[in-house]
């Protein structure tokens, strides 16, 4: 199980059981990920944890952190209802330009592309295709 599906796992059941936290391990791709999720609205925010002493070296070699997520909810509904993940390890989906436009609106598509992990909406004003990672409603 990679990183990226571990974290979908965690927040679709951190929001099953109503929690107002969950701790997850990410690299530097999932990072990037909460920070989109963050600024689309998805979570509330997220913060590193207090590392142990043991894995103080791997935090530093940038191969693992934990950090908590702060899960968003509306009227007591959590914001993510379901993530799909699209591109997984075995099989990678790249769109074109062309595809992104007939895609709808909502729900929120993630791409990762040359200029990092941006949503469809984004790559369409920046004119850009690439990895399709998920689906977020």
């Amino acid at each position: 199980m990679t990183y990226r599906s571990q974290l979908f796992t965690s927040l679709q059941n951190g929001q099953k059981r109503q929690k107002d936290w969950v701790a997850v391990r990410v690299n530097k791709n999932c990072l990037a990920l909460l920070r989109l999720l963050q600024n689309q609205g998805f979570i509330g925010g997220f913060t590193p944890r207090t590392p142990t002493n043991e894995s103080k070296s791997k935090i530093r070699q940038n191969q693992l952190s934990i950090v908590w997520v702060a899960l968003k909810y509306k009227h007591k509904q959590p914001a993510i209802t379901q993530i799909q993940q699209i591109s997984t390890s075995g099989r990678q989906v790249y769109v074109t330009l062309k595809y992104l436009a007939q895609l709808p609106s909502y729900p929120c598509w993630i791409l990762s592309t040359s200029q990092g992990l941006i949503t469809h909406e984004q790559a369409l004003r920046a004119g850009l295709g690439g990895e399709l990672l998920c689906q977020i409603q």
